[in-house]
């Protein structure tokens, strides 16, 4: 109730003071300026007060419902694998290109064995990229995808094969280093060239 009432202040009006001097002093114009100050302090109390009210029920409110729910993309869901594949699959085709990568390294990068990338690439592998498999590739077009947002010509293709002597690689091509550290080194790889363009 003590809420309630705080609400139902009006807002300050200001009245108009006789100039002059008044009988005693000027107290008639003290006076009024206190009972304005005290009205003002009345109503400032009212706004405070009506914001924790509008806080305490938005805090017990039901959340708002998301039409589109997101889920973290962990690939355990063999649908969702599936779904993939094929999108997986002609994007690490589309980096080969770009990165010019011999048959073998793109079966190293992407888990499999060289003759099972060869069905793959033919159209001749029906089945679903494994979990392992499709955090690879994702970690991959990261990498892929951050080389083009930090180099504008054709050294965003050219990076990935080049030797590098910084501390990560140590004399290795990238490419080198991803396929002999597996997913942890893709990733340190990914972080590597988003920090390098600011991303991080």
């Amino acid at each position: 109730m003590a809420i309630m009432e705080h609400l139902t202040v009006p807002p300050p009006t200001t009245k108009k003071i006789r100039r002059g001097r008044a009988p005693g002093g000027g107290a008639e114009e003290d006076l009024a300026s206190l009972d304005f100050t005290h009205h003002m302090m009345r109503y400032l109390a009212s706004c405070d007060a009506a914001r924790h009210v509008i806080m305490a029920i938005r805090s017990t409110a039901r959340p708002e419902r998301r039409l589109f729910p997101t889920f973290p993309q962990t690939f355990a869901d063999e649908r969702d694998r599936a779904r993939l594949t094929p999108v997986a699959i002609k994007a690490m085709k589309r980096i080969a290109g770009h990165w010019r990568l011999k048959g073998h390294e793109l079966a190293d990068l992407l888990g499999v064995s060289p003759s099972t990338w060869d069905r793959i690439a033919a159209g001749k592998w029906d089945q679903s990229l494994s979990q392992d498999q499709l955090t690879r590739v994702s970690a991959i077009v990261g990498v892929f995808k951050g080389l083009h947002l930090l180099f504008a010509d054709e050294m965003a293709d050219r990076w990935a094969c080049l030797a590098n002597r910084g501390p990560l690689f140590d004399g290795r091509t990238p490419v080198e280093a991803m396929i002999e550290g597996g997913i942890p080194m893709m990733l340190d790889v990914r972080r590597h060239v988003d920090g390098s363009r600011g991303g991080l």
